[in-house]
């Protein structure tokens, strides 16, 4: 039992103290897991990295996973899971409580109306960041350009735009590597709201989260829009004011941004017993995906149809990103767009962004400034 506790407080230790989502703690495991412990070699860390950033679920969950099988067995994936997920899950439990008190006091309100023009913007520079690194070209510009326009502007659920992409970019790898083959052989002839008790809402809360970290290739960011969906159009769970707060306590808080929004769902919907379904509903189908697949994509990290598939995926995921960023430009978000001389919350979001595209600013330290700004301003 001395490996897989020893995980479990390596990974409890970078939960409890990686802000900002499952990448932010990248160069924490590294630097216990390659470094410290020298549990696996640099090479095969950076080899796993690659294989669990293109696996669905969360990201820190499939890190955390991998380390655990690779170097205790099952017991050492179950003890390293648990130290990433549980600092989160408390500190997200013990501010929604404090939240939920004193939400609508005026000087609350007053620093939300600054912070949450400020979440609109770090969800934005990410998809942007991210179509950069997909290298996208003016061919596969429409990728992402249709995603937007499909979530945001024709209101089509995420899961579906997810699955066309997935089967889109699978045709993709499939065309390019035959052509590949071609060339190597040489030619060839020719929305409900709540219904039901509680146990209803159990069962809505694991369907859709399980849904959820089915579907969510790309991390925490690329959820969000699938959880929007799901949360405030279709079950009418909370309000997009409402989602925008949630957003900006996930992003203050450690741990993943994904088991942060799961946790803080699930208790305002269901309670206690409601944030640890949800939260387990999230991180199931990391555990069966890492079991399942993950020997398989190590086999075949180099594989031409791995990477073919991935070039029509990852700018779909950036659109899913930016379009849950222009689904939180609404009023509510920015109450004084031009209703006066000066947008106080239009200034923080352009602001924001650039701090965060640009210079990479801490998101925490610009939701902190926000908070303050909007405190005086409003």
């Amino acid at each position: 039992m001395k490996k897989p506790l020893q995980l479990f407080f390596t990974f409890f230790k970078i939960g409890a103290f990686t802000l900002g989502g499952g990448y932010a703690m990248l160069s924490m495991v590294e630097k216990a897991v390659v470094d410290q412990k020298k549990w696996i070699p640099n090479d095969e860390f950076w080899d796993m990295i690659a294989v669990v950033q293109s696996l669905p679920g969360v990201f820190a969950v499939n890190t955390a996973l991998y380390v655990g099988h690779r170097v205790a067995g099952r017991s050492g994936a179950f003890a390293a899971m648990l130290g990433a997920i549980i600092p989160s899950i408390t500190i997200i439990l013990l501010l929604a409580t404090v939240f939920r008190e004193y939400r609508d006091q005026p000087v609350v309100e007053r620093i939300f109306k600054g912070i949450r023009p400020c979440v609109v913007a770090l969800i934005l520079a990410p998809s942007l960041r991210m179509i950069k690194s997909a290298k996208v070209t003016w061919k596969t510009a429409i990728i992402p350009i249709a995603t937007v326009l499909l979530i945001w502007w024709c209101k089509i659920s995420p899961a579906y735009v997810i699955l066309a992409a997935i089967a889109g970019s699978l045709i993709y790898a499939l065309i390019i590597s035959r052509r590949e083959t071609a060339r190597l052989r040489g030619p060839e002839v020719p929305k409900s709201k709540r219904k039901g008790g509680r146990v209803m809402i159990y069962l809505q809360l694991l369907w859709v989260f399980v849904k959820i970290g089915v579907l969510g290739f790309g991390g925490g960011y690329a959820m969000l829009s699938l959880i929007q969906h799901e949360v405030v159009d279709h079950y009418a769970w909370m309000s997009t004011t409402d989602f925008a707060d949630m957003v900006a306590i996930s992003q203050m808080t450690p741990g993943p941004i994904s088991i942060n929004l799961a946790t803080y769902v699930g208790y305002t919907t269901a309670g206690f017993g409601g944030s640890l379904l949800a939260s387990f509903a999230l991180c199931l189908p990391s555990v069966i995906m890492v079991y399942l697949i993950l020997r398989l994509f190590m086999s075949k990290r180099n594989n031409a149809l791995m990477d073919n598939t991935l070039k029509g995926l990852k700018p779909a995921i950036a659109g899913l990103i930016f379009a849950a960023g222009l689904s939180m430009m609404n009023l509510q978000n920015f109450p004084d767009f031009g209703r006066g001389q000066y947008n106080i919350s239009v200034i923080i979001c352009v602001l924001a962004f650039v701090a965060s595209y640009f210079f990479k600013a801490n998101p925490i330290l610009l939701i902190v400034l926000s908070g303050i700004v909007g405190f005086f301003a409003y």
